[in-house]
């Protein structure tokens, strides 16, 4: 039997003031601290979770072989949403959800009051005795009584909902399947049936050669189609803006105001790029993005590349002025001393034989290589710092040796220290166990193991230190030979 114990105690006031005095600071506290937040009360919150459904895109107005796109829009979703992890409700949301949950217990708690009280009342009909129709009374009425102090409870007590629920597609959408939009005026029932807190609907439909595609955003909470958006795309551009569509949906999903951006840039033809993907040119008007970390590129044909990183904050919008530099060119004339043709290489782009004027850079270094018939090679940085616009290099062999040879030299000790150092770290391995076996056991074929594969590790260890060296010896002789080529000035 269920009911409360009450204790009553007797006390004098006569010489107990402190004792009601703390009693009654004791009751205040009591009361100013009764309420608090899910984790004191250990009330757990409701709705940790927000669902969303993707439903079928409505392609009726594609042609048959064009009504793939629907697929390809509603993946594209699907692949930018997976990324959203969690939703912000706002105020509205909030009480909507707390309110529901509020009315759902109380019409459980009544409905469970009702049907204690019609069970009592149904007790007159049954024909029992005296004694048991007491007993069975008695029995009910104290269960209505604890059923009227639970409804109380549940009238007075609020349920706290998750403010940052988790966000999730339903199984259906992940595994694939996409169910039919629902009827006008059954959206609510719709939701109630499938466990979700809104469904996502389109339609995808062909406007003078170009793709119109419009979606809309049905949410419980507002108990109506709370966001509309739409894109026009070609064949061309339809990643771009696909990406610009899935990015606004999933912003709004998240529940976090977004944030714009506009770049304008000087000259008016310079190409704007957003995250790696085309923006416009001069001006890429207000773009909607989320919070966060954005790369942003401009440029131009004969202006100097800018590219940097800026961040966005929600419910901000960002303007950006870029003005590029134009490029300074140099004209370079290029002659051999000998008045032999040679072929000229910038980078390894062959650029023509001798003599050639090429209009370089001003401000950019560039590697520059020349080769003869005969197979004599040379190589220089130019830096825009030589003066004069004309120089005449001197192709000659150094001791026999081209740069080239100096180079594969260089390469050569390299790979050589490479092969050598993973046999160093091997047998120091080897050494390292066999010695630690000969210290455990004590044997003296062990010792003379851990011996034998020490002096081994030594030796490989001075292999790839003498190559280790050799590279480094090499090296400083290979840079030393390519940038020693004779430039003088006329």
């Amino acid at each position: 039997m269920r009911g409360r114990t009450i204790v009553k105690t007797r006390f004098s006031l006569s010489g107990r003031i402190p004792l009601l005095t703390l009693l009654f600071l004791f009751l205040i506290f009591q009361n100013l601290y009764a309420g608090g937040t899910s984790e004191e009360t250990g009330v757990d919150p409701l709705y940790e979770t927000w669902n969303l459904c993707i439903t079928q895109f409505d392609t009726s107005g594609l042609p048959s072989e064009k009504k793939i796109i629907g697929s390809i829009i509603t993946r594209s979703v699907i692949n930018q949403l997976l990324s959203l992890n969690a939703r912000v409700r706002s105020t509205e949301e909030t009480a909507f959800y707390s309110e529901y949950a509020w009315s759902q217990a109380r019409l459980k708690a009544a409905q469970t009051l009702k049907a204690k009280r019609d069970e009592r009342d149904a007790l007159l009909f049954k024909g029992d005795t005296n004694w048991t129709y007491k007993s069975k009374l008695r029995k009910i009425d104290e269960e209505i009584k604890s059923l009227e102090e639970d409804y109380k409870i549940t009238e007075a007590d609020f349920p706290v909902v998750v403010e940052h629920p988790v966000f999730s597609l339903t199984q259906q959408n992940l595994s694939g399947t996409y169910p039919a939009v629902p009827d006008d005026g059954m959206e609510w029932s719709f939701c109630r049936e499938q466990n979700i807190d809104g469904f996502l609907s389109g339609t995808v439909s062909e406007y003078y050669g170009r793709i119109l595609v419009s979606i809309k955003l049905y949410t419980l909470y507002s108990q109506s189609y709370s966001y509309e958006d739409f894109a026009l795309f070609s064949v061309e551009n339809q990643q771009t803006i696909l990406s610009e569509l899935s990015s606004r949906l999933k912003a709004v999903l998240s529940g976090i105001e977004p944030s714009a951006i506009i770049v304008k840039a000087e000259p008016e033809d310079a190409i704007i790029l957003m995250n790696d993907a085309y923006a416009g040119r001069g001006n890429s008007g207000e773009k909607i993005q989320e919070p966060g970390i954005m790369n942003v590129e401009v440029f131009a044909e004969n202006y100097q590349k800018e590219e940097f990183q800026i961040d966005l904050f929600s419910g901000e919008l960002t303007d950006v002025f870029i003005n590029l530099h134009p490029v300074t060119y140099k004209a370079f004339h290029i002659d051999t001393s000998s008045n032999t043709a040679s072929s000229v290489y910038l980078g390894s782009t062959f650029m023509g034989m001798t003599p050639l004027t090429l209009n370089l850079f001003s401000d950019q270094y560039e590697y520059i290589s020349m080769e003869n018939e005969i197979g004599e090679t040379t190589s220089f940085i130019y830096d825009g710092s030589i003066p004069s616009a004309y120089v005449t290099l001197s192709l000659e062999e150094s001791n026999g040796k081209t740069v080239e040879d100096y180079r594969k030299s260089f390469y050569g000790a390299y790979g050589r220290f490479w092969i050598s150092l993973p046999l160093a770290l091997l047998t120091y391995g080897l050494t390292s166990a066999s010695v630690n076996s000969s210290n455990y056991s004590g044997s003296v074929d062990m010792y003379n193991n851990a011996v034998v594969t020490q002096n081994v590790f030594w030796g490989t260890a001075a292999v790839a230190g003498g190559f280790l060296i050799e590279s480094l010896i090499r090296m400083g002789i290979y840079l030393y030979k390519s940038n020693s080529t004779d430039v003088r000035k006329l």
